[in-house]
């Protein structure tokens, strides 16, 4: 009885991190889709186009498209998370693969929105997806699971 409460409990948070995530990166997506990095130029008469897209159409085109995977993620998460029972729900590996994905997509989308050199992009891509793996696996080894390990 006393392991169904924490079991409960211990859910409800999951639940209300996840929304707190996912609701902050379809935020973060949303703005910097409408206005991305380095803003926009005029093209004449009504149209405007991305610098980036302009200066360089590969690292744009990879920006748009992470971005634009972040967004939907979340979006999905949000509504994953609201519609089913957690307990249920973070049993199953679609979820954390989502999670995953949508972290990635927004952590991809930063790097290349806001580099321009290739020692650049090699640095922050070395910060940027290497600390949080190094944190989640550290955290693994030291507590011996992970916090959902107990749902």
């Amino acid at each position: 009885r006393d392991k169904d409460a924490r079991n409960s409990k211990a859910a409800r948070e999951l639940r209300g991190w996840l929304m707190v995530l996912a609701t902050v990166i379809a935020s973060i997506t949303y703005a910097s889709g409408l206005n991305p990095p380095g803003g926009f130029q005029g093209g004449g008469g009504d149209r405007v186009t991305p610098v980036l897209r302009a200066t360089s159409p590969r690292r744009y085109t990879t920006f748009y498209y992470c971005n634009t995977s972040a967004f939907a993620l979340s979006l999905s998460i949000v509504l994953l998370v609201a519609s089913q029972d957690l307990r249920r729900l973070a049993k199953i590996k679609v979820l954390e693969i989502i999670v995953a994905l949508d972290v990635l997509a927004l952590l991809m989308a930063y790097i290349v929105g806001s580099t321009f050199g290739l020692e650049e992009l090699g640095v922050c891509a070395g910060l940027v997806l290497i600390v949080p793996v190094a944190l989640v696996v550290m955290s693994s080894r030291i507590c011996g699971k992970y916090f959902w390990d107990e749902l």
